[in-house]
């Protein structure tokens, strides 16, 4: 163990981030909120197919159902963020989801048109 305050929660953090648990007072407390908002089953099928939270509008059609989803496993589940994460840990945009099929969705930012680049004005 080092020795110093600093030099000690350099370690911790180090420590803590190889063991994935660094993460924000926000974010522990958005992810259980939503899992439980939706029963702690993937709903991304439910949500694409427009029967479960319709508020999600247009974002439902970036998400991705995964032939390998397991609906209800809670130890496979993750939360999505339907938005991307420049919206923040806002729980108006997650969603729960099974390992798969948040892979399968992915960034939903990458399916954005690139931004046209100006070269000279």
């Amino acid at each position: 163990m080092p020795r110093g305050r600093a030099s000690r929660a350099r370690y911790e953090h180090r420590r803590r981030a190889a063991l994935g648990r660094v993460g924000n007072w926000a974010w522990s407390r958005a992810r259980p909120a939503a899992l439980a908002r939706d029963g702690w089953r993937c709903r991304v099928a439910e949500v694409a197919a427009g029967t479960y939270r319709p508020e999600l509008g247009p974002w439902a059609g970036t998400l991705v159902v995964s032939p390998e989803c397991s609906g209800g496993d809670r130890a496979l589940l993750q939360v999505h963020h339907v938005r991307g994460t420049e919206v923040g840990d806002d729980p108006r945009w997650l969603l729960a989801a099974c390992r798969a099929c948040n892979l399968a969705t992915g960034d939903p930012r990458a399916r954005d048109a690139r931004p046209d680049v100006v070269t000279r004005w």
